[in-house]
């Protein structure tokens, strides 16, 4: 009798540890994991934009177009005589979130010859003085007629030129970074124009014929300038035309 409740003990042991192994082949093992999960990465465009205003006193600015009359705010008469001087402040701003390089171009165009007191024709231009003061980073103003002659007349300026204007037409080429709320790159530029005091009846139109006439033309372009980096360095755009 007692051997056979020891069989039947080991019997029931046995039927317990198979169905153990059996329940142990259906479960699914847990084990310690992690991970990391890569935000979005945005790629966006930079824009290139750039601005040219124009103003009388430094103060108030207004957008330069193909329309504006750049001496019609200055009391202008638009006649011109020995002494008459006009002058405008030009702004460049960078509006973009792109470093920017620009060229900024002022010629002329004689648009009609006229014939002085003597009974000789002659252009305006060989008697009308021009000259332009790049001022960088800051605007100065000003107060005079001589001030603003002798501004784009000093020698010492490094950043004046002038001349007749049948012999000077000015360019100046420069880079903008992009503007922060904490960093303003725009650039400033003076242009004045007179007739010298020198000037005499050589320039004085005869009456009844037409009085000799200029205009002056003003070209902007901006292109990428070599500052934004990618993975390889700054180099990718250093060969970007302007527009």
């Amino acid at each position: 009798m007692k051997k056979f409740q020891t069989k039947h003990a080991l019997m029931l042991a046995t039927i317990a540890m198979m169905l153990s192994v059996a329940m142990l082949v259906g479960t699914t093992f847990a084990w310690f994991t992690d991970g990391v999960t890569a935000p979005t990465t945005e790629i966006v465009v930079g824009g290139l934009d750039v601005e040219l205003e124009y103003s009388y006193d430094g103060v108030t600015w207004n957008p330069v177009t193909q329309t504006t009359d750049l001496f019609a705010g200055t009391n202008s008469s638009g006649l011109w005589e020995p002494g008459y001087t006009q002058y405008v402040y030009f702004k460049l701003s960078n509006l973009g979130n792109l470093a920017l390089k620009y060229a900024l171009d002022i010629k002329y165009t004689d648009t009609v010859t006229g014939t002085n007191i003597n009974g000789g024709t002659y252009n305006l231009s060989d008697y009308v003085m021009f000259g332009a003061v790049s001022q960088t980073d800051s605007l100065v103003t000003f107060d005079t007629r001589e001030a603003a002659v002798a501004a784009v007349t000093d020698t010492t300026n490094p950043n004046a030129s002038s001349g007749w204007l049948s012999d000077v037409t000015y360019a100046v080429d420069g880079h903008m970074s992009a503007a922060t709320p904490q960093n303003d790159t725009s650039k400033y530029i003076s242009l004045v124009v007179w007739m010298p005091t020198t000037v005499d009846n050589n320039a004085n139109p005869k009456t009844g014929t037409t009085a000799p006439k200029i205009t002056l033309s003003l070209s902007l372009q901006a292109g990428q300038a070599n500052e934004e980096a990618d993975a390889f360095g700054t180099g990718f755009d250093q060969s970007a035309p302007f527009n």
